[in-house]
C-alpha cells in the first residue's frame, strides 16, 4: 500500500511540476532583463558578455515544499554575428527537484540597419530527482526508503534542447520559441501530461527622455506573449517597463491565470543591474507558492562593450 501511495504521489508531483510550475515560472526578469533564460537566439546579441542570477521563492512560511527556483545564465559574442551562452536552472516544488542545463548557441543575419533576424539552439540535459533527505519535507515523505522512490531516482536524465528565432525591426521585437520539441519523443509518458509546446512575444520600446526629469536614455516598453499549452490551451500575457535614464527600472505585469506582477530595478555604473520583482494572486500561483505571495531577487553583471 505504502508503495502505491508513493507512485501516486510521484505521479500528482510530475503533473502538478509540469503543469503549474511551468505557467507561474515565466520569470519576469526574463522577458525584461534577461531575455536569453528562454531565448537562446539572444545570446551575445548586446555585443558584450552578460552573467545573471536568479532567485525565486514562495514567501508563505506555514507550508513546507512550496516551489523555488534558482537560475544562472551567461553569454557572450564570439563573432559580429554569433554568441554563446548557458542556462543552469533549479528547481523543486513538493518531493520533486528538477535541474536543466543547455549550452546555447546564436547566429544573426543583418538584412537592414533596421532589420535583423536571428536564430538560436539550446541543448543539455533535464534530470528530475525525488527529494528524500530533507527534514523540511518529512511531512511528504512517507518511508524514504520506499523502492518506489529508489526506481524513480533511477530513471537517467534526458536530452533538453530549445529552438529559437528572434527579429528586431526598429522599435520592434518579436521572439518566438520551442522548448523541448522533441520531449514527446523521448518519453511516451509526456503523451499524457501537459506541458509548453510553444511561446512567443512582441515588444515594442520608445523613447520618452529628452526633458529635465527623463533624458535621452529613457525608454518605456511594451511587451505582450503566450504560452501554448498541449492540453490545457493557452496563457496569455501582458506588461509594461519604464527605463527612467538608464538607471531606474519599474515594470508590471499580468497573466491569464490572475498572477499580478509589479517590480523595480536600479542599474549601478550601467554594469551592476538588481531587480527585486513580487507577484501575487492566481490559482496556479496559490497552488505552488502559497497564499503570501512569490518574490524574485536578480542581480546581473554586464560587460562593458569594447
Amino acid at each position: 500500500m505504502k508503495c502505491r501511495n508513493t507512485y501516486l504521489l510521484i505521479a500528482s508531483l510530475v503533473i502538478m511540476n509540469s503543469v503549474v510550475t511551468g505557467q507561474t515560472g515565466y520569470f519576469v526578469s526574463g522577458i525584461f532583463s534577461n531575455k536569453m533564460l528562454f531565448n537562446p537566439s539572444q545570446a551575445g546579441l548586446r555585443g558584450a558578455g552578460d552573467i545573471h542570477v536568479i532567485f525565486k521563492t514562495a514567501m508563505d512560511n506555514s507550508q513546507s515544499g512550496l516551489a523555488r527556483e534558482m537560475v544562472v545564465t551567461g553569454d557572450i559574442p564570439v563573432s559580429q554575428s554569433a554568441g554563446v551562452g548557458f542556462v543552469l536552472q533549479n528547481q523543486s516544488a513538493g518531493l520533486l527537484k528538477q535541474t536543466v542545463f543547455n549550452f546555447c548557441y546564436a547566429y544573426g543575419i543583418k538584412f537592414r540597419e533596421d532589420f535583423k533576424l536571428r536564430f538560436g539552439i539550446g541543448a543539455g540535459f533535464k534530470n528530475i530527482r525525488a527529494q528524500t533527505n530533507s527534514s523540511s519535507l518529512e511531512s511528504i515523505v512517507g518511508d524514504p526508503n520506499d523502492p518506489a522512490l529508489t526506481a524513480y531516482n533511477s530513471i537517467p536524465p534526458s536530452f533538453y534542447n530549445v529552438f529559437s528565432v528572434s527579429a528586431n525591426m526598429k522599435n520592434i521585437e518579436l521572439q518566438l520559441v520551442a522548448p523541448n520539441l522533441t520531449a514527446a519523443i523521448q518519453n511516451k509518458s509526456l503523451q499524457r501530461l501537459d506541458y509548453v509546446q510553444f511561446q512567443g512575444g512582441i515588444s515594442y520600446a520608445k523613447q520618452i527622455g529628452g526633458g529635465n526629469l527623463l533624458n535621452n536614455e529613457s525608454s518605456l516598453r511594451v511587451f505582450g506573449g503566450a504560452m501554448m499549452y498541449k492540453q490545457s490551451g493557452t496563457l496569455i500575457m501582458g506588461g509594461i517597463e519604464l527605463n527612467a535614464n538608464g538607471y531606474l527600472t519599474a515594470n508590471a505585469m499580468y497573466n491569464s491565470t490572475g498572477v499580478m506582477t509589479g517590480g523595480l530595478g536600479v542599474v549601478l555604473d550601467k554594469s551592476v543591474r538588481i531587480g527585486i520583482n513580487y507577484s501575487i494572486g492566481g490559482l496556479y500561483s496559490r497552488t505552488i507558492y502559497g497564499g503570501a505571495g512569490v518574490a524574485e531577487l536578480h542581480v546581473g553583471y554586464l560587460f562593458k562593450k569594447k
